[in-house]
């Protein structure tokens, strides 16, 4: 007997299941992949719109930092500005309240001021005739009078007390406006600037009006070592405010607003005249 193969049914019973699990594995694969890149494109999405939710936020830092480095430079600006103008004024001011009080005890002494010695030489008639001119009061006037007839030498003490007060009183007080206008602006003034006027230039002036005004019990010199010894204090006294202005110029023609920013430059100079 013949046995028939039937190979086209055989192939068919084998090739169907095959067929249809490629086609499910094709349609899995189509759909999962479908889904993978749908998944990958909305996270994609999402970080695109988070990551431009943080560029937006730190642009928005980064403009508000800038407006308030902006409004800090503005502010340190206009402080800079106000405190430069306000030194400019004040060193002008500093240096001619102390030469104004320097010029009025130099008035003083030169034109005012005489020793003891020579008030003594004076008789009767050119002492009423000095107080006079000096507009010392009437009753001063008669006490010293009376005196001179006496006692010469309370008389000559007397007169020293009652001749000119106007004058000293005048230098004295713009001595005093002066030390009070630097005491109440050395906020504004340098290290090396408020040194110089504390430690050199208002010693000196003190030492000068002691030796202008030695008091009525102190040993008075004579007319020449007096004109000696002012001579030798203006020409001391000259030196350091011509010292101070050029140091005062250096400072506000460099714009040099710290302390230390000029230490080798200006101080240097201001020890050179500083005593020792």
């Amino acid at each position: 007997m013949q046995i028939q193969w039937d190979f086209p049914g055989i192939v068919q019973s084998f090739l169907a299941p095959a067929v249809v699990a490629g086609a499910v594995s094709f349609a899995f694969h189509t759909s999962a992949k479908g889904k993978l890149e749908s998944y990958f494109e909305h996270q994609l999405e999402a970080f695109k719109a988070q990551l431009q939710r943080d560029i937006e936020t730190h642009q928005a830092e980064l403009a508000r930092l800038a407006d308030a480095a902006k409004f800090d430079y503005s502010r340190r600006l206009a402080d800079f500005n106000l405190f430069a103008r306000k030194r400019h004024v004040v060193y002008r001011e500093l240096f001619r309240q102390y030469r104004v009080a320097y010029d009025a005890y130099n008035e003083y002494g030169g034109k005012f001021h005489h020793t003891p010695g020579y008030y003594r030489k004076l008789d009767e008639t050119e002492v009423a005739a000095l107080m006079t001119r000096k507009h010392v009061l009437a009753a001063e006037r008669k006490k010293v009078l009376d005196e001179w007839k006496d006692d010469r030498e309370a008389g000559v003490s007397s007169l020293l007390s009652a001749l000119d007060p106007r004058y000293r009183r005048r230098a004295r007080a713009l001595l005093d406006k002066a030390q009070q206008y630097w005491l109440a602006n050395s906020l504004y003034m340098s290290a090396d600037i408020n040194a110089f006027v504390e430690s050199s230039l208002v010693p000196t002036l003190v030492e000068y009006v002691r030796f202008l005004e030695p008091g009525i019990s102190a040993p008075q010199p004579s007319d020449e070592a007096f004109k000696k010894g002012q001579r030798a204090f203006q020409t001391d006294l000259k030196a350091r405010f011509r010292e101070l202005a050029a140091a005062l110029r250096r400072e506000l023609a460099a714009g040099d607003y710290d302390p230390n920013g000029h230490r080798s430059a200006v101080a240097e100079e201001l020890r050179n005249v500083a005593p020792a």
